[in-house]
């Protein structure tokens, strides 16, 4: 009988001579027998035995195919019709439109191209997640001992989003875990220009922004139209950058100052608590490894705080009002 998920508009993706299909139960063994010679990187703790698989896939995985919205969605990986390789969509938070990446390669081929396995997986998961059903976000979990499979995330545009600092013990030592994400909405970034006034003017007077700014009063048009000039007459020493999904949805800036840049930034409040602000950051100082970033954050920022951690920069110092943040180029 031929295995399909209800929730799949359709349940084969294919790029090649690769494709994805509803996990096989004829490939359970094999899965079985690749999660246990590489428990090394996997959350799972103990060899599994093939009466734990076959319990997995009778209690577990085989009622996932009726099931309107699953926790998971898993795959054979194929190549000309042979299993290479299984994984899928797990932790799905249907709620917040995300869900975890999951992925195993046979171990015989984890020498053999596994750059180019891991991104034509990627790129076929990514079908499914952001083509078929429409999940806003999706992210790795992987501990720190995997340099191959970083190199391939940041080719294939993923973010680094945090660390979980000794996430696991495995041999009596413990292991970081690495969160990397990829969003379904892209984001671009522009240079400011003269007809952003009226723009930056109606965000840098929004309520929660002047709460969170060090000077807490409202900005009169006149003041802000001679500021934003000297700005951008000023590109040496300022640069500012309007972010888009198809439309603005937050500024950043960059000041000059004696050791480098310091950062300030704002999200449109239509657009606030949907991970932007910490894109924005994260793709500046990326696509700007080469300065070295301060931020100031007035203390109560909770948000902001979260989002300079993230994005891993270090506490420089405290004072009575706001947290100094810095980030050296090159950490």
């Amino acid at each position: 009988m031929k295995r399909e998920y209800k929730i799949l508009s359709k349940n084969s993706f294919s790029f090649k001579e690769y494709s994805l299909i509803p996990i096989r139960e004829k490939d359970k063994y094999i899965i079985m027998k690749w999660r246990n010679e590489q428990i090394f990187h996997l959350r799972q703790k103990t060899p599994l035995q093939i009466e734990d698989q076959d319990e997995y896939f009778k209690s577990t995985i085989n009622p996932l195919f009726n099931q309107l919205k699953p926790n998971q969605i898993l795959f054979s990986f194929l190549r000309k019709e042979k299993i290479i390789g299984y994984g899928g969509l797990v932790h799905i938070k249907w709620d917040k439109k995300e869900a975890e990446i999951s992925f195993l390669i046979d171990t015989k081929l984890q020498d053999e191209n596994f750059e180019k396995f891991w991104s034509v997986f990627l790129n076929l998961i990514e079908e499914v997640a952001f083509s078929n059903l429409e999940i806003s976000k999706i992210f790795t979990y992987s501990f720190d001992i995997r340099p191959k499979l970083y190199k391939v995330l940041k080719k294939q545009s993923y973010l680094f989003e945090h660390q979980i600092k000794k996430a696991i013990k495995k041999d009596g030592k413990w292991l970081n875990a690495l969160i990397h994400s990829k969003y379904r909405d892209k984001i671009s970034y522009r240079d400011a220009c003269i007809s952003d006034s009226k723009l930056l003017f109606d965000w840098i007077n929004d309520v929660s922004t002047r709460k969170n700014s060090l000077n807490k009063q409202s900005i009169k048009w006149e003041d802000h139209i001679k500021w934003f000039n000297l700005k951008l007459e000023n590109k040496e020493d300022c640069k500012i950058f309007i972010f888009s999904q198809n439309f603005p949805v937050g500024v950043l800036r960059l000041d000059r100052i004696s050791q480098g840049f310091k950062i300030s930034f704002s999200v449109d409040k239509d657009f606030r608590g949907k991970g932007i602000g910490f894109r924005m950051v994260n793709r500046i100082v990326n696509d700007f490894s080469d300065l070295n970033f301060f931020a100031e954050v007035v203390k109560g920022n909770k948000n902001s705080k979260k989002i300079f951690m993230k994005n891993q920069f270090k506490i420089l110092e405290t004072n009575q009002n706001y947290i100094t943040y810095q980030k050296l180029k090159n950490e």
